[in-house]
């Protein structure tokens, strides 16, 4: 009796664990596309020297190489 209880708990938890696993996977982004991603950066406006006068965003971020 108490085998077969044990059984069936493992049953769902295996089957729950799989659905489970498979809900959150199939939203995630894929990770080959990472590379070819585009974000807003901020515009720069600089005199001839180089020195930055302003920096014009909706969204202030800079790009940040990854190895």
């Amino acid at each position: 009796m108490l085998f077969r209880l044990l059984a069936i708990f493992l049953f769902f938890v295996v089957v729950f664990g799989f659905r489970f696993t498979k809900n959150i996977l199939i939203d995630l982004p894929d990770v080959t596309k990472i590379k070819d991603m585009v974000f807003n950066e901020a515009t720069v406006i600089q005199d001839r020297n180089g020195e930055v006068l302003y920096r014009l965003f909706e969204e202030n971020r800079e790009y940040v190489q990854y190895s």
